[in-house]
């Protein structure tokens, strides 16, 4: 699994203009194993991450950081000078705090999928359960798609509906953003042998005057959103032999006009924001090479042939 974001933030505060522009680049392996049969439609997983990797690059006021992390070993440099290498113990509390949020993400726990692909229950320590909300709040079930309990041919579309609290940085109040997911069954394709069945998805949505907060250095900033608009596509593939999914990628951009109140003076801010979320299934060689698990199991779709 994995997730790319980038975001460009242009801030004006007075008479004085900053721009801001991140790219994080998130990758890790994921590990389900079902802990027991099925019950009333409930299967409970034991969630393992491992080989995590990501790397950052920042560039701000404060200059250009670029920032990789391997495993636990975690290297980074500010213009060109090195300021992180935690395998030579340097800047090891630098590193502790940016690692805070990806943390959980070392965790092991449980997740309880139904048989459509919902999450019904994340189960472990806070920490666990607060991050894999958190990380799968902007998409349909646990691999991003959500497959209906009708038998679906080739054409067919359905709907889900998805609340989305959070943006990037940006934190929404209330119940969020209501957004529409649209999935369309494609023709087959042959990969390798075997006849997958290909999903599409889109889901755009445009809203108007929102309140919101983001945090930064440590401090909360209430914003107040005029605009926020987004385009998401996506394309998924399953092979109803196997009952698996076995890759899927979702695109979505974002653009944002802001506006708050920093220490008395006024701040506008405009925001875009791309992300790219993908999810491949490991090929049975691929994990020979790990200990041995069941294989990522999704739930077997009402697909027609």
């Amino acid at each position: 699994m994995g997730m790319k974001i980038s975001m460009d933030m242009d801030m004006k505060v007075g008479t004085e203009n900053m721009n801001m522009k991140m790219i994080v680049d998130m990758r890790y392996r994921v590990t389900l194993t079902p802990t027991a049969d099925p019950k009333e439609g409930i299967t409970t997983m034991r969630l393992e991450p491992s080989n995590i990797e990501g790397d950052w690059d920042i560039t701000s006021p404060g200059g250009h950081m670029v920032i990789s992390l391997r495993g636990s070993d975690m290297k980074g440099t500010q213009n060109g000078v090195v300021v992180i290498d935690t395998a030579k113990d340097i800047g090891a509390a630098q590193a502790q705090e940016l690692k805070k949020e990806i943390l959980p993400l070392y965790l092991s726990g449980q997740v309880d999928l139904d048989t459509r692909g919902n999450i019904k229950q994340f189960r472990g320590d806070i920490p666990f359960v607060e991050f894999w909300t958190d990380a799968l709040a902007s998409q349909e079930g646990f691999f991003g798609i959500i497959f209906p309990e009708r038998a679906i041919a080739v054409g067919d579309t359905w709907q889900e509906s998805l609340s989305l609290k959070k943006m990037g940085q940006v934190k929404l109040e209330g119940d969020g953003l209501r957004c529409t997911v649209t999935f369309t069954r494609q023709p087959n394709v042959v990969v390798q042998g075997r006849s997958l069945s290909v999903f599409n998805l889109s889901a755009p949505f445009a809203h108007k005057n929102l309140t919101g907060s983001m945090e930064q250095m440590g401090q909360i900033t209430r914003l107040n959103i005029s605009k926020f608009d987004r385009r998401a596509t996506g394309t998924y593939r399953f092979d109803p032999e196997k009952g698996v999914l076995t890759d899927g990628t979702m695109k979505a951009d974002a653009n944002a006009s802001m506006n708050a109140l920093v220490q008395g003076q006024a701040l506008t801010m405009g925001l875009q924001m791309e992300m790219d979320m993908r999810v491949n299934l490991l090929s049975e060689k691929t994990e020979s090479a790990q200990p041995r698990t069941a294989p990522v199991q999704t739930p077997a779709a009402n697909v027609q042939r």
